[in-house]
């Protein structure tokens, strides 16, 4: 008797399909589909119509709370490659420019775009035409010209303004608003203007060092003295001393007064062997003694008021720097002096270590006076590290007083020195300081430790 072999095949039969079993809806409800419906209608609403996201992005942040939407973003950037290709052509029809504005409103950042429009707009303003000049001869240009060169500098002013309400901090953007306004002479009329939008500008934010710089140059050219200018940072010192923004422009103004001062004192002095011209390799001004004695005495009364302010203390750091200066200038003259009056030199070195000396003590003694006052010593960091420097600056002026006359030409040794590493040990008073400091301020203990062994000169 024959059996039937078994087949064995290859794939497996599929399985039998069930009948989906459908969940019958409670009394009161509705079907399953018209419940899904409605979940998806209610989503739908709640979703914004800009943008579909799938259930995955749903706990995500939308979109839309984002500074640009994608399709903003795509569209800064096909019109940046516009213009980058039309400045690339060397195009400069209207439509162009009007672009390029278009893109620097939106990014003032793009500066080679600022430079495209340097580029086209400079020939433009310029007084003259350089072929009418060749082909007419030297001649005036009109009203109606200038008219229309004040109209096309005003353009750009716009643009900039708008660009800067973007961004009031684009180096950018001020770079080209003052080209725009320091091109042409028939311009200056503008300048009075600025100096007023500018004032507004800082009422709204007085540490912005653009603006600062800004108002710096147009009062330059608009012929505004740094008396005035200087007063102008002093009302904005008196509203905040934490502005480091003014006590920097301050100290701008008082170097500009001091060198117009010593400008009119050399077109004065007839007497002179030079004709009262200054030197082209003249050291640049420095702050005399009874402006910095006012100025010693501004900048305590900050640091009283409030200890913790950083931007007073830097200031009291370069008016250290400024009397330091004066001292080394002295030396380095009684060194160099070659005529018959190496005794008034002398006599000037040994006045300026006088003079040093004394700063020294007042501001040790006023420093000494604010530790006192303040028993909260976390509040002490500036304070502390201010002894410190004028501990170590007081052992300087004593080795340069105490050395030997031979061979001395007035170089700051020491100060090189220490620029290169070389290890001096700071007296001891500034050691027991460093120390209080590394305490005080453990995220910079290292340097405090660096600062007491020699290898740091703070």
């Amino acid at each position: 008797m024959k059996t039937k072999r078994k087949v064995r095949r290859n794939h497996a039969r599929p399985p039998a399909r069930h009948p989906r079993r459908t969940r019958r809806p409670r009394e009161g409800q509705g079907s399953s589909t018209e419940g899904k419906k409605k979940t998806r209608e209610r989503e739908k609403r709640e979703r914004p119509s800009d943008f579909r996201c799938s259930s995955r992005q749903k706990n995500k942040k939308p979109l839309a709370t984002s500074t640009f939407f994608p399709p903003q973003l795509a569209l800064l950037s096909r019109l940046s490659d516009e213009v980058l290709a039309r400045r690339a052509e060397h195009r400069s029809d209207p439509e162009s420019l009007k672009l390029c504005a278009a893109l620097l409103e939106h990014n003032p950042e793009v500066y080679t775009a600022w430079n495209w429009r340097r580029e086209v707009v400079g020939p433009l303003l310029l007084e003259k035409d350089g072929k009418k000049e060749e082909e007419e001869g030297p001649s005036t240009s009109t009203s109606s010209d200038d008219d229309i060169r004040v109209k096309l500098a005003q353009a750009e002013l716009d643009l900039t303004e708008k660009s800067l309400r973007r961004n009031p901090k684009c180096y950018s953007a001020w770079h080209h608003r003052r080209w725009v306004l320091l091109q042409r002479p028939f311009l200056k009329h503008l300048l009075q203007k600025e100096l007023v939008l500018v004032d507004k500008l800082l009422d709204a934010d007085a540490r912005n060092f653009h603006a600062w710089a800004h108002r710096r140059a147009v009062a330059r050219e608009a012929g505004v003295l740094p008396k005035e200018s200087e007063e102008a940072a002093m009302r904005r010192v008196e509203d905040n001393f934490s502005n480091y923004s003014a006590w920097h422009e301050r100290s701008a103004t008082l170097l500009l007064e001091e060198a117009a001062t010593e400008k009119n004192d050399g077109e004065n002095d007839d007497d002179d062997d030079d004709g009262g011209k200054k030197s082209s390799a003249s050291p640049p001004p420095l702050l005399s003694a009874s402006v910095l004695e006012r100025e010693y005495d501004l900048v305590q009364q900050a640091v009283f008021t409030d200890p913790e302010d950083q931007a007073s203390w830097l200031y009291h750091r370069w008016l250290l720097s400024q009397s330091v200066e004066r001292f080394r200038r002295a030396r380095k003259a009684k060194a160099s002096g070659d005529s018959g009056d190496d005794g008034d030199k002398a006599t000037t070195a040994a006045a300026a270590a006088e003079a040093l000396a004394a700063t020294l003590e007042a501001e040790s003694t006023a420093c000494e006076e604010l530790l006192e006052a303040e028993p909260d010593r976390s509040k002490c960091k500036w304070p502390l590290l201010t002894l410190a420097r004028l501990s170590e600056a007081r052992a300087w002026l004593e080795r340069k007083r105490g050395a030997k006359n031979d061979g001395d030409d007035g170089s700051d040794s020491d100060g090189e020195s220490e620029r290169k590493g070389v290890s001096r040990k700071p007296p001891a008073a500034a050691v027991a300081i460093f120390e209080q400091l590394a305490e005080l301020d453990p995220l910079r203990r290292n340097f405090y430790r660096d600062a007491a062994s020699g290898r740091v000169f703070v």
